[in-house]
Formats: C-alpha cells, sequence, structure tokens
C-alpha cells in the first residue's frame, strides 16, 4: 500500500505519496522482505519487467558479421578452387617442361612441337673482338649477333590439349575446360624468359663447343587453340629480336672435329646447359610484384629451374656441294677444295696515304659455299661492323723443297688483309684487300717464295695458310689457284743486228776448220707479260739466255721445267741439258758466262691492246756482245753450212732461236735483308735484297744474221 511521508520545512508544507519502482534499488528494504521464496502480499500489485532493448547498432553488426563470414568462406573456397583449376593446368605443364629440361634423349622433340617458329628473318652480326675469358686468364673471341625472328609458344601442346589420335572423344566437360585454359592464357598473353650463360657440348665430349649470353629478357607470346602443327604456317607471329654474345671455344681442333663428324652423320648432336632459368608471365619489372600489386598478377605466374640441361638434335639441310661431290651424310671435303679465289689483283700504286706507305698492294675475291640456303641471304653486318683481318703465310717446304700441306710445320706471314664478308642463298662472298708484309729474316724465306713462284709457274696450287688474330688456334690451310691458261711470261723475243764472228782465238784440227772460239753480238728484245692481276711496277735488272741456234726457222717446242729463286748478286745458272736427240737443223748453243745487264719499260696492262688474260706487260732490252757460241756435238757440218751461206748470201740469213731465259726482276714491296749462305749450292732458291730470279721461262724468235759481219 501506498505509504505517507511528511515533509516538514519552515513555512508550507504539502504531503507526497511514493509508489515502489520497478527500478528499485536492490538496498532497498522492500526488496528483502520476503527472503524466504513465499510470494509477497505486496507483488501483486507491482508490474511485470520487460524484455532487454536491442539497440539498431547492435543488430547490424551482427548481420555484418555473419555476411563477412559467409563471403570469406565463399572467397576461401572460390580462391581453393581457383588454386585447384589452375594447378589442373600447371601440373600437366610442369610435368611436360621438367621432362623436356632434364637432359633426356628426345626432348628435342617436345621443343619442336612446343616453340612456334618463323624465320629467322635476320641475322646480324653487330661487332667482334677479343674479350678476357670469364675466369680473366685469357682472352677469347667474342661474336656479337642480333637474331631477329618470330616465335610464340604453343600452350595447348605444353599444358596436354592436344588428344592423342587412339583417345576417346572428350567430354563436354572436358572441352569446356580447355576453352577456360585457353581463355586464361589470352589474358597472360605474353611470358618473359631470363637464362643465365649457355653452353653447347658435343653429345659425346666434356668440353663446351660454344658459350652463348642472351644481352637482354626474351619475351614470348603465348599462342592458344593451335590445333596441330600444320596450322603454325598461317599465323602472323610477332616479330622478336634477340641480341645474343657468342663465345667459340679456344680449342679450334674440337670445332672442326665436330663440324666434320656432324656433316658425315647428317645432323648436329648437341647437349645444351644453362645454369639458371627463370620463367615469369607478362613483362619484366624492376622488382618482384608485391601482394597488393593485382595489376602484376601475370608475374605472379612465375617458374624457376636451375641447372637446366637439354639433349638436342638438329638436321643439316640437305644441299649439294658442286666441287668436290659431297652433301650432308658423307664425308666433309677439305676446306681448301671448297675455298675458291675467284679473282685477285696486285698493284704498285705511285701514290697511296697510309699511315706506313705500302708498295705492293692485294685485292681479291673468294667464295665459300654454305648449306644454310634462303637463311644465308638475311645474314649480313651491322652499321659499323669492322673489317676483318686475315694474315696469309707460306709454309716453309720440306727438306726436297716442296711442301707439304701438314699444319704443324712453320709459316712465314706474307700478306695482311681485310675482308667484309657478304651472304647470299648458296655462297659466303669474300672481298679481300690488303697488302704484302715487310718480308722477315728467316732463313726459310727463300725457299718459301721460291716454292710458290715455282708452283704457280708449273701450273700446280700452291699450299697457303690463313689465320685470324682474332682466333689465333684456328689456322686454314687453302690452296692458291694455279692459272687458269697456259702462261707466256716471254713473248716477241728478237735479236737485231746479229753477227757470228770467229773469236781471238783459232786453230786448224785434222785439216779441217775447227772454230774453238765463235762468238754473236746482237741485241735482244723481249716483252715479259705478267698474268691477269699482276699489275705492278715491274723492272727487269738483268737477263741470261741458254737457247739453240737453228739454221733456219726453230723446231717443235721441247719439255721444260721453270724454277725460280730470289737473289742479289745472283750466280749464273747453270745451263739445261741438252735435247736427246738433238732437233734437227741445230748447230750451235749460246750460253753467256754472265749476266746481260737489261733495261726496262713497263706498259700498263690499260695502255696496251691485249688479251683480257694478260697484266703488265715490260718492254726488255739487252745488248749481247761477244757471247761464246757452242758448236753442238756432230753439228760442226751444219755449223759450216750456215756459215757459208751467211759468207756467199747478199742478203742477211735467218735462223731461228729456242731456249730459255732466265730474268733477275725488281718489285717494290717485296723486300727482304735475309743474306744468301755463301755455301748453299748455286742452283738453290737464294733470296737477297729486293730481286726475284724467274729462270727456266721459254722462249722462240727468228733473227736475220748478216753474211758480210762473218
Amino acid at each position: 500500500m501506498p505509504t505517507l511521508s511528511a515533509s516538514v520545512s519552515k513555512g508550507k508544507g504539502r504531503a507526497t505519496a511514493r509508489f515502489p519502482s520497478t527500478n528499485s534499488d536492490p538496498e532497498s528494504p522492500d526488496t528483502h522482505d520476503n527472503i524466504s521464496g513465499e510470494p509477497s502480499t505486496t507483488g501483486d500489485l507491482q508490474p511485470s519487467p520487460r524484455p532487454f532493448p536491442i539497440s539498431f547498432r547492435q543488430a547490424w553488426q551482427s548481420y555484418l558479421i555473419t555476411a563477412a563470414l559467409a563471403f570469406l568462406t565463399l572467397l576461401f573456397g572460390a580462391i581453393l578452387a581457383l588454386i585447384l583449376l589452375a594447378d589442373s593446368y600447371a601440373a600437366p605443364a610442369l610435368k611436360n617442361v621438367n621432362g623436356a629440361l632434364s637432359d633426356s634423349v628426345g626432348s628435342d622433340k617436345f621443343w619442336n612441337e612446343a616453340i612456334v617458329f618463323q624465320g629467322p628473318d635476320s641475322v646480324r652480326m653487330t661487332g667482334v673482338q677479343r674479350v678476357p675469358s670469364s675466369d680473366g686468364s685469357a682472352k677469347r673471341l667474342e661474336l656479337n649477333l642480333t637474331v631477329t625472328a618470330r616465335v610464340a609458344v604453343d600452350t595447348d601442346f605444353i599444358m596436354g590439349f592436344r588428344e592423342d589420335k587412339g583417345d576417346d572423344e572428350p567430354s563436354w566437360w572436358r572441352e569446356r575446360w580447355k576453352d577456360l585454359g585457353r581463355w586464361g592464357v589470352s589474358k597472360v598473353e605474353i611470358a618473359t624468359m631470363v637464362v643465365d650463360d649457355v653452353s653447347i657440348y658435343p653429345s659425346d665430349a666434356a668440353e663446351p663447343l660454344v658459350e652463348a649470353k642472351l644481352c637482354s629478357p626474351i619475351t614470348v607470346p603465348l599462342l592458344p587453340g593451335v590445333s596441330a602443327r600444320r596450322d603454325t604456317s598461317s599465323l602472323s607471329l610477332q616479330s622478336l629480336s634477340v641480341p645474343i654474345s657468342i663465345y667459340p671455344s679456344q680449342n679450334s681442333t674440337l670445332l672442326l672435329e665436330f663440324i666434320k663428324q656432324s656433316w658425315s652423320q647428317g645432323f648436329f648432336s648437341v647437349r645444351v646447359r644453362a645454369s639458371d632459368l627463370w620463367v615469369s608471365g607478362g613483362k619484366l619489372h624492376d622488382h618482384p610484384p608485391k601482394l597488393w600489386e593485382f595489376s602484376r598478377w601475370r608475374n605472379w605466374l612465375a617458374f624457376a629451374r636451375p641447372d637446366v640441361r637439354l639433349q638436342l638434335s638438329l638436321s643439316i639441310p640437305t644441299f649439294q656441294i658442286p666441287k668436290p661431290p659431297s652433301q650432308p651424310g658423307s664425308d666433309l671435303p677439305n676446306l681448301a677444295d671448297l675455298l675458291v679465289l675467284e679473282s685477285f689483283t696486285h698493284e704498285s700504286p705511285s701514290q697511296f696515304v697510309t699511315p706506313k706507305a705500302w708498295d705492293l698492294l692485294i685485292n681479291a675475291r673468294a667464295s665459300l659455299p654454305h648449306p644454310f640456303q634462303s637463311l644465308g641471304s638475311k645474314v649480313g653486318l651491322g652499321k659499323g661492323f669492322p673489317p676483318l683481318p686475315f694474315t696469309i703465310s707460306l709454309p716453309v717446304p720440306s727438306g726436297e723443297g716442296r711442301h707439304d700441306n701438314s699444319s704443324s710445320l712453320d709459316v712465314i706471314p706474307v700478306v695482311k688483309v681485310y675482308t667484309s664478308p657478304e651472304f647470299n642463298e648458296t655462297h659466303v662472298i669474300i672481298p679481300l684487300w690488303g697488302y704484302v708484309l715487310p718480308l722477315s729474316n728467316s732463313p726459310d724465306l727463300p725457299g718459301a717464295i721460291s716454292a710458290f713462284v715455282s708452283s704457280y709457274l708449273s701450273y700446280l696450287p700452291s699450299p697457303i695458310s690463313i689465320a685470324t688474330p682474332l682466333y689465333p688456334s684456328l689456322t686454314i690451310n687453302a690452296n692458291f689457284p694455279p692459272p687458269q691458261h697456259r702462261l707466256q711470261l716471254l713473248r716477241d723475243v728478237s735479236i737485231e743486228n746479229m753477227n757470228i764472228r770467229p773469236g781471238s782465238v783459232f786453230n786448224l784440227l785434222d785439216g779441217n776448220l775447227g772454230l774453238l772460239d765463235v762468238v754473236a753480238s746482237g741485241t735482244v728484245h723481249a716483252r715479259v707479260v705478267l698474268p691477269r692481276g699482276f699489275d705492278v711496277d715491274l723492272r727487269v735488272i738483268r737477263l741470261w739466255v741458254d737457247c739453240l741456234v737453228y739454221d733456219g726457222a726453230s723446231g717443235p717446242p721441247s719439255d721444260y721445267s721453270p724454277s725460280v729463286g730470289t737473289e742479289s748478286e745472283p750466280p749464273v745458272p747453270e745451263p739445261f741439258p741438252l735435247p736427246d736427240p738433238l732437233p734437227p737443223r741445230a748447230f750451235g748453243r749460246i750460253t753467256p758466262t754472265t749476266w746481260l745487264n737489261a733495261t726496262s719499260t713497263i706498259t700498263p696492262h690499260t695502255n696496251v691492246t691485249t688479251s683480257p688474260e694478260e697484266g703488265t706487260s715490260v718492254y726488255v732490252t739487252a745488248q749481247v756482245v761477244d757471247v761464246p757460241l757452242q758448236v753442238l756435238p756432230g753439228r760442226q757440218g751444219d755449223l759450216t753450212r750456215f756459215v757459208t751461206k751467211v759468207l756467199f748470201s747478199a742478203n742477211p740469213v735467218p735462223a731461228g732461236v729456242r731456249g730459255f731465259v732466265a730474268v733477275g726482276v725488281s718489285i717494290p714491296g717485296l723486300t727482304t735483308q735475309t743474306r744468301a749462305d755463301a755455301r748453299a749450292p748455286v742452283t738453290g732458291p737464294r733470296l737477297e735484297g729486293n730481286e726475284l730470279i724467274l729462270s727456266g721461262l721459254p722462249f722462240e724468235g727468228n733473227v736475220l744474221v748478216g753474211g758480210r759481219s762473218f
């Protein structure tokens, strides 16, 4: 019941009624009146308690938490599903790639299918030099190339989307699974590959043939949806340029043996090894992608593989080498037989400005066949590519004066040339230009030059050695070709004002006139014609003849063996053996005991009307004064008849001369300081100063002998 309480205050007072509050204080007496648990008599008058109210904010928090948990659950499930889906594509792809990178036999077949390759469109050589090796112990050859081709990766083959012919028809779900994978590949678009230094080995050797370094990452397009290899020829692929630095092995023997063996097999069998391979989707960036860089999600698709090994077999394109006949699968011909010298010229320019004034210049053109067909026409030199230097040397002849092609023999450098090769579909064209080097003081130099010129004049190939300072371990043995046409170095020989008279001594023997000393005098004129390409400033200094004199025209030509020596103050050549039997109407022999001093006038090839096979012409004049005329054995009667005709004829009597000439010539640029050994035989080749002795040159002419002078 309500209670009344009075409030006393100063002034008026008012009575108020208090009712128990529903939120009464637990310490109030009213809350402790009934401690026994029995119903209170006053409880029926109090209102029943209301439920605790939930605010709007608390309700929304509960809803958001529930939704977030559901979303995260779905997201985790989706991510897990995507991971499993991606693994369904990545697992077979990684299995195939790892199997192909495990140095297993047949991996080349995988890469032939996985890589779609068109080209190369061009191969540019941008530089060549010698650089320190990786360990710094020595220098090695570095060849810089830029290869342009069209390349793509056939992702259908790598991910196993192609069905074998024996497989059942794929289900609808599998086709949709493939379509989804191709769609994902199309979103990735490209892949970037970074490879460390690559080493290429022969299949059966531990020493690398070639080391290569990719100078920049390779970005390759990914190509989904290719059903078969035959479809790739019509594809339009993006062009790709890759700069590569190549370092050939310093063991040139290993390279040559590998080429020889591969040619005989018809294919190249190599092992490729790289220390590390890293492949990433998308383009390469400066740093790895962060988790929050979703725009670089392609870079999350990365693959790394250490110690990559490949076993590859590359077939050599079939082509026929005409001379000598050879093709892949047969024995490799000698390089000396393949290298063809198409043309050459020797020049002695009057004005030539260089750091050092060279007197004898060389220009030539050679060719070498190659098996790369249309690819050869796409190979070229980049802008600013320096000419390649080569040194041409003469091998030292063996003891019998003949060359031995063995590369173990010493060689003597004689010519320095440069070249900037050109390429077409069948050959490598090698233009050459350079100069003759100052000759060394080697005692083997006379024999080397003598053997070279003798082989050339005898229409035999002359062995030469070719080397380059860029790759010193490689020496190429080749042949300098003989002249295509028979040489006639000495032409238009004539003797003017020839007189025959007795010498200061004569006796009678057995009642017959026996001329113990008959001498001849006259002026010898001749023209020395150099072969085509020899446009040099040639000067004839001395001349020596060994000829038979005929009553009338000379007989048929006889065999001869030209020889060459190089000397200063040369000894007189030894006379040639007399022919056996003696030719008809030959009665005398002119063989001077000393050299005849000669004068010469050079006429360039362009100033005279001659055959295109001729080079420079040199007109020679020499005075023959009281040269002994030897009577041939058993031909005293022929001499008497000829002298009788000369004595009683009103006109000069025709006579014929046939024999051999030796000339001493001077060629600027062909000089040496080597002194001849005084103990050397006279018949051997000798070299001193700048004089070259050519002997054994055949000649034939007609002379008129005046009768009154006898």
